[in-house]
């Protein structure tokens, strides 16, 4: 009997993101897993993504949702993971082009490891110009704590033969992580599997975290490939300080403002307190080097601690029912760092 290829739902957030649809469009339509379906939500884009479909992709069957309002990377991909119908989700980022047998090649990991509630492939750099520039320098190979409980991507010069194993990472990038549709469904709060206090940024260390404390595991399977056309905006476990500040000053305010809000709520919202006061020393270093920063340089990203406190009720509460079901350790958590 014939074995019941197991459905992938490609779920593609669009925000003004006209000259990448095409491109990764094209790499979903060419994948080689042969059961895909494509959802793109496009929150409310000054064109409608539904011209590019109809012009490049007349004959494919692309569901476009058009939000009324921008609802950031986590209320987009909720829409649609939730009209989703597949036994796996994609969470595509419209600025990522997929290799062909980057689905095959996930799915026939999850397939064999009933445990990994997420996983990712080795997402490399790339610059789309006038045409698409691929390299091979690494953009994400997962993502990682520190101690001082600052999140970086895994990769950058010091990947060293990292990259070609397939190993279990603390958390997977939000470009192009693929999750099972039940482990979305265990850790979903009401209506939602990201969080959308977030809005963006940090949201997947956020739903990593929650899938860890669910008894779930991320993974990175290198054998699938994609190139993600991001050069500022990601930290790497190997950057230097000079280097942070410069990407900083790159990065437009909102980028800087929503990442420091959520830098504290995910850090308050997951952690154990034993961890905490473990490394009391490197987190409070790290947090008044930055203050001193802000405060000298880029005050206007200090509005992200007044928003953050206003949220404290919330993510208290959050914190509370995350912990008294998680089924994890704190020495488990530990071993990321």
């Amino acid at each position: 009997m014939k074995l019941k290829i197991p459905k992938v739902s490609v779920s593609i957030v669009s925000y003004n993101s006209q000259k990448y649809l095409a491109g990764c469009l094209q790499s979903v339509l060419q994948q080689s897993h042969q059961s895909v379906e494509i959802i793109l939500v496009d929150n409310a884009s000054h064109q409608n993504p539904a011209t590019e479909i109809k012009k490049n992709f007349p004959d494919s069957d692309i569901r476009l949702i058009r939000n009324a309002k921008n609802l950031g990377y986590s209320g987009g991909h909720n829409v649609g993971i939730a009209q989703a119908t597949g036994q796996y989700v994609l969470c595509l980022n419209p600025d990522v082009i997929l290799a062909k047998d980057y689905l095959k090649n996930i799915v026939c990991a999850l397939s064999q490891n009933n445990k990994i509630g997420a996983a990712q492939g080795k997402i490399l750099k790339c610059r789309l110009e006038n045409q698409l520039e691929k390299t091979d320098k690494i953009d994400s190979l997962g993502t990682k704590i520190l101690p001082n409980h600052q999140y970086v991507e895994l990769g950058g010069e010091g990947a060293g033969e990292k990259h070609h194993l397939t190993v279990e990472v603390f958390g997977v990038s939000g470009a192009a992580p693929v999750f099972r549709r039940t482990a979305l469904e265990n850790i979903k709060n009401g209506a939602q599997y990201f969080d959308e206090n977030f809005q963006s940024y940090k949201e997947d260390i956020d739903i990593s975290w929650r899938l860890r404390h669910a008894g779930w595991q991320c993974w990175l399977i290198p054998t699938a490939i994609a190139w993600h056309d991001r050069w500022e905006t990601g930290s790497t476990e190997h950057d230097r300080q000079e280097e942070v500040v410069q990407r900083r000053r790159q990065k437009a305010d909102q980028i800087n403002y929503l990442s420091y809000r959520n830098h504290f709520l995910v850090n308050l919202k997951n952690e154990f307190l034993v961890n905490f006061v473990i490394y009391s020393l490197p987190i409070i270093w790290y947090e008044i080097k930055k203050m001193f920063y802000l405060l000298l340089f880029e005050r206007r990203t200090l509005r992200g601690l007044k928003d953050f406190i206003k949220l404290l009720p919330l993510t208290l509460q959050q914190r509370h029912d995350i912990l008294r079901g998680s089924k994890i350790k704190p020495s488990v958590v530990r071993r990321w760092f």
